[in-house]
């Protein structure tokens, strides 16, 4: 579905949380320097590449005169889709989104503890009580003291 420029600044606001008119201006700039770009060449990540082409000039007829004449060609705009946007519209690689749709509020992530509590517990022993692999709560064993590394016989020092 084709949407108006109207309709895609109200969506964008919408998602974004920012007042209608800085979406606005976000995309009039946006649109003005893929212009003055195009030349070069203007492209964005995860979307696309816009590039002016030179076309070939053709030949053509003068209906008044009968003459043949040659027609110049006036430069045209390519658009190349980004690779990661072309697979994800032919379906073959599919991006996490935020949320399913644009009515749906974003779901709160869940709260993260560094330290271990009961729960964790059950959760780590599957609700039975016992030895388990997990080295929440104990003393971290796998630090080691400052060594000096022992070469011939004599410490090494290394600056």
């Amino acid at each position: 579905m084709a949407r108006s420029k109207d309709e895609i600044e109200q969506e964008l606001a919408f998602r974004v949380g920012f007042p209608l008119e800085k979406v606005s201006e976000v995309l009039n700039c946006l649109a003005s320097l893929a212009y003055e770009e195009a030349q070069e060449g203007f492209s964005v990540r995860g979307f696309g590449e816009f590039r002016l082409v030179e076309a070939q000039g053709r030949k053509g007829i003068n209906p008044f005169t009968g003459k043949s004449v040659f027609l110049k060609a006036l430069p045209d705009i390519q658009f190349t889709p980004d690779f990661n946007a072309l697979q994800r519209f032919r379906g073959r690689r599919r991006k996490p989104t935020a949320f399913s749709s644009t009515t749906e509020e974003p779901r709160p992530l869940p709260e993260v503890s560094l330290i271990a509590d009961s729960e964790d517990w059950k959760v780590a022993t599957g609700g039975v009580g016992g030895v388990t692999n997990s080295k929440l709560g104990r003393a971290a064993e796998w630090i080691q003291a400052d060594e000096t590394p022992i070469c011939c016989g004599e410490p090494s020092q290394f600056c």
